[in-house]
């Protein structure tokens, strides 16, 4: 019998990135997220500012 992930039923409680690190000519590394549920990409300047983006989403659904 194959694993398998079930999502639950709200958004809110399961979230999933697709996590991109490149490094930008002159050495700075830039990020980005792929939301995996609704393909929107977030772009960011450095892992710091994507973390806590994902820290403030994570307080807004504990908060809905």
């Amino acid at each position: 019998m194959p694993d398998h992930i079930t999502q639950p039923n709200q958004t809110t409680n399961y979230h999933a990135y697709l996590l991109r690190l490149w490094r930008e000519e002159g050495g700075d590394w830039r990020v980005s997220l792929q939301s995996t549920r609704t393909g929107e990409r977030f772009g960011f300047a450095d892992l710091q500012t994507a973390v806590q983006f994902i820290a403030q989403t994570l307080r807004q659904g504990e908060s809905q």
